[in-house]
């Protein structure tokens, strides 16, 4: 199945702390590394931000439990670390997309808002949560500004890249968790096999059954 090879199944497991956790089992297949591109993207997102927690360098502010990531949504998130989150997901597609901005960003980030019985309507993420944390995650030297300007000292591109250290730590966690995918992949398929075995003697065995009682 094609989907099936595209696509990892996501299997719920017991909630850690205050975040509901997911456990990846997908069909990634064994080899030496793992890019960014290779896994998927709520498996890196989830290392990366308790990769950011662990630090312990990034400072929650105060208005956190009360913001909305965008007007679309009706209440502030549900998780209390979903500051690491957003800036997990950020630095995700900083990598995927350099000299990204804050207004692309808050595109990327926007969702439909209700309106009652008028249609949905396009709303842009808050900015001001993604600068917060485009800043949080510049103090901690994982992204940088870059301007490029040409002879004349015009802006020809500028916005946020990866820093050194930030792609290194991108490659880091995107190589473990790709080995963690595909050892559960290999173990899924390998409890798979023996219960297909287990089912064959099974059949065996109750057809032997079978003709000895016609006998």
């Amino acid at each position: 199945n094609c989907m099936a090879a595209r696509f990892p199944v996501l299997l719920p497991r017991p909630p850690s702390g205050n975040r509901a956790a997911m456990q990846f089992v997908g069909t990634l297949k064994p080899r030496a590394s793992y890019t960014l591109k290779d896994v998927p993207a709520a498996a890196f997102i989830e290392a990366m931000s308790e990769h950011l927690k662990r630090k312990g360098t990034v400072t929650v502010p105060e208005w956190a439990e009360y913001a909305k990531t965008s007007c679309a949504q009706e209440l502030a998130p549900l998780d209390e670390d979903w500051m690491f989150v957003r800036m997990a997901a950020l630095v995700r597609k900083v990598y995927l997309y350099p000299y990204i901005g804050v207004g692309t960003l808050a595109r990327m980030f926007g969702g439909a808002k209700k309106r009652g019985h008028n249609p949905l309507k396009f709303q842009r993420a808050s900015r001001k949560v993604i600068r917060y944390a485009l800043a949080e995650l510049a103090k901690l030297g994982l992204i940088e500004v870059v301007e490029d300007h040409d002879e004349h000292d015009a802006l020809v591109v500028g916005g946020r890249v990866l820093t050194s250290a930030g792609r290194r730590d991108c490659d880091l966690i995107s190589r473990e968790v790709g080995k963690k995918i595909a050892e559960a992949a290999s173990a899924a398929a390998a409890a798979a096999a023996e219960d297909e075995e287990d089912e064959e003697d099974d059949a065996e065995e109750a057809a032997a059954a079978a003709e000895e009682d016609d006998e």
